[in-house]
C-alpha cells in the first residue's frame, strides 16, 4: 500500500492521517497490543468542579481517560479497555470485583499480549495477591497500577509514566523484554511480584517495597528485567479459581490484648473458616492458657490459623521459642515470610475450593503456590503405630514408610527436615535426666540399630516434660543425603535397652521445609 499517497487523501477528508496509519499499520502486524482492566482510583480522577482544584475529586469512565492521555496515541500497538460499570475507590473492591477481573481476563487472554489493571494504591496489594491464586498457569503479564497524583489535572504527577511503562512491560512483544508471565505492581521507576508487596507510603511516588523477594525489574531509559527472579512459563493451560470464601479473619496480638477476652469474641462466630494471626517477631504471642484455650477450640472445630509475622522482613519460625512452640501444639500453622495481605487473599481462594479438605487448605497455605513464599512446608503424617512408646521393654518403633513431596521436585533443595511428635511425653524415673532418642532413616524392622549405618539420623537428649508438648527432632543432614523426590521415607525411633526412660506420643509427622532454587512452576 502505498502510504503516502493515503496521507495526501486523508488529508484531504480532515482526519489525522498519522493515527489512521498507524492505525492501518497494526492491521498487518501481529502484535495483539494490551487489554486494560480500569477499576477507578486517584489515576482516573479529576476534580467534580473544572474551575475549583480544591473541589471533590471525582471517578471518569475508562473512554473519556483514554481521550484526556494523549501519549496513549503515541504507542505502536492498540490498546483497548474495559472499565467497571462504576469505577469506584480501591476501598470498595472485593471478591465480587475480584472475580469480574480474572473472568474478563480469561474472557480475553487469547487476544491480548497481556494486561493492565488500573487501580486505586490502598488495596491494590490486595487485588495483586488474590489474582495470582485465581489466575492459574498464567503464561502473560498482568501489571497494575495506579497514582498517587492525578495527570488530568496536576502537571507534577506519577499517573502518565506509570501507566505507559506497564502498558510497555505487558506488551514484551513491542518492548522487546522477556515476557513476565506473572501478576505483578510497577510503581514510579520498580517492577515487584504482586503476592510480595507491602504498601509502604501513603502519598510518596514509590508507595510499594517487597521486603522479602527481588525486584523483578526496573524503568529508567530502558526497561529491564531481571529474569533470575521471575516464574517460569507454565506447563499448563490456562485457567482461573473463581470462587472464595471471605469469613476469614487478620488481627495483630498486641502486648496486653491476653488480658481480655477481644480474641474470643473475634473468633467465636460460627461461620469463622480461617485466621491471619499477625504475631510478634518469628512467631510469638502470649502463651497464657487462658489465652491460648479459644485458638485451641477454634482449631478443633475446623478454623484454620496461620501464623504471619508482624514485622517487615523475616520468617515465622514456630518452635525456635517455647511460646510458638505452644502454638504448634495447638494446631496452629506456620506463614513463614508470606505479607499478611497476600496469606489472607491466598487462605479465601483456597476456602473457596470445595475440593478441598480441612487438612490441604492446611497444607496447601504452607506450601508456595505462586511465589508468595520463600520456604514450602510438606508435611507427611504416620499412620499410628499399635504402641506409640517408647520403653525398656519396647526399645524402637518403627513409623511406616509414607510417601513424602510431589514426584515432580524439580528445582527444589531441602532447607531443613524435622521428625516432630504430638503431643508427646518424656519421663525418666525415678531419675530426672534427659532421655537419649536415637533415630535412623529407611531402617527394616529387624536391621540393626548401628550407629555407623549411613541412615543412622543422630541422637537427641530431650529433658522430661510434665506436661505433653511438641518434641521436635531436627534431622536435615540425614534427609538431605538421602531423600530423593517421589520416594517413601520410614523413620525408626528407639531408646537404650537398660534405659529408665521413657517417650510417648500422640501422633508422629515429618516436615521438611524446601526452597526452590528456581521460581518454578
Amino acid at each position: 500500500m502505498d502510504f503516502h499517497n493515503l496521507r495526501i487523501m486523508l488529508s484531504f477528508s480532515g482526519k489525522d492521517p498519522t493515527r489512521l496509519q498507524k492505525e492501518l499499520l497494526l492491521d498487518t502486524e501481529t502484535n495483539k497490543g494490551v487489554f486494560v482492566i480500569y477499576t477507578g482510583g486517584t489515576i482516573g480522577s479529576k476534580p467534580r468542579d473544572p474551575n475549583d482544584p480544591d473541589s471533590p475529586r471525582t471517578v471518569i469512565q475508562w473512554d473519556e481517560l483514554f481521550e484526556l492521555t494523549p501519549a496513549l496515541n503515541d504507542l505502536d500497538f492498540p490498546v483497548s479497555g474495559w472499565s467497571f460499570p462504576a469505577p469506584t475507590d480501591s476501598c470498595n473492591i472485593g471478591p465480587l470485583e475480584w472475580r469480574m477481573m480474572a473472568e474478563k481476563i480469561e474472557e480475553n487472554y487469547d487476544n491480548y499480549e497481556g494486561f493492565v489493571i488500573l487501580h486505586g494504591t490502598d488495596t491494590m496489594v490486595y487485588t495483586a495477591s488474590v489474582l495470582s491464586f485465581m489466575l492459574v498457569n498464567l503464561g502473560k503479564p498482568v501489571i497494575l497500577t495506579g497514582a498517587q497524583r492525578s495527570h488530568l489535572y496536576q502537571a507534577r504527577n506519577d499517573a502518565e509514566q506509570n501507566l505507559i511503562t506497564s502498558l510497555r512491560i505487558a506488551n514484551p512483544k513491542d518492548s522487546g523484554i522477556p515476557v513476565v508471565p506473572e501478576v505483578c505492581i510497577f510503581f514510579r521507576d520498580e517492577l515487584y511480584r504482586g503476592n510480595r508487596c507491602i504498601k509502604g507510603d501513603a502519598s510518596g511516588y514509590s508507595a510499594y517495597t517487597s521486603p522479602n523477594y527481588p525486584r523483578l525489574g526496573w524503568a529508567g531509559d530502558k526497561i529491564h528485567i531481571d529474569t533470575r527472579h521471575i516464574r517460569q512459563m507454565p506447563t499448563q493451560s490456562f485457567r482461573i479459581r473463581r470462587h472464595m470464601d471471605s469469613n476469614v479473619l487478620s488481627f495483630n496480638v498486641f502486648p496486653g490484648i491476653q488480658d481480655t477476652d477481644v480474641v474470643q469474641r473475634l473468633i467465636n462466630a460460627p461461620s469463622l473458616r480461617g485466621i491471619i494471626l499477625c504475631s510478634f517477631g518469628s512467631g510469638n504471642i502470649p502463651t497464657s492458657p487462658d489465652f491460648l484455650e479459644p485458638f485451641r477450640k477454634a482449631v478443633e472445630r475446623g478454623v484454620i490459623i496461620q501464623n504471619v509475622t508482624q514485622c517487615t522482613r523475616g520468617m515465622v519460625d514456630l518452635g525456635l521459642y517455647e511460646s510458638s512452640a505452644k502454638l504448634l501444639e495447638i494446631g496452629i500453622i506456620s506463614g513463614l515470610d508470606i505479607t499478611d495481605e497476600a496469606a489472607l487473599c491466598k487462605m479465601m481462594v483456597l476456602l473457596g475450593d470445595e475440593d478441598l479438605s480441612e487438612n490441604e487448605v492446611a497444607d496447601l497455605m504452607q506450601q508456595d503456590l505462586e511465589g508468595e513464599m520463600s520456604l514450602s512446608v510438606f508435611t507427611t503424617r504416620f499412620r499410628k503405630h499399635e504402641k506409640n512408646e517408647l520403653n525398656a521393654s519396647q526399645h524402637r518403633v518403627r513409623l511406616a514408610a509414607v510417601d513424602i513431596l510431589p514426584g515432580d521436585w524439580t528445582g527444589w533443595k531441602i532447607s531443613s527436615a524435622v521428625l516432630r511428635f504430638r503431643n508427646a511425653k518424656v519421663e525418666n524415673h525415678p531419675l530426672k535426666e534427659p532421655v537419649a532418642i536415637r533415630v535412623f532413616l529407611n531402617l527394616g524392622s529387624s536391621d540393626t540399630l548401628d550407629d555407623k549405618n549411613p541412615n543412622y539420623a543422630g541422637e537427641f537428649l530431650r529433658m522430661v516434660n510434665d506436661e505433653p508438648s511438641i518434641v521436635s527432632l531436627n534431622v536435615t543432614r540425614v534427609a538431605r543425603k538421602l531423600i530423593k523426590p517421589g520416594m517413601k521415607v520410614s523413620f525408626t525411633v528407639s531408646i537404650d535397652e537398660d534405659s529408665r526412660g521413657s517417650f510417648k506420643w500422640e501422633s508422629a509427622e515429618f516436615c521438611i521445609y524446601s526452597g526452590s532454587t528456581v521460581d518454578s512452576r
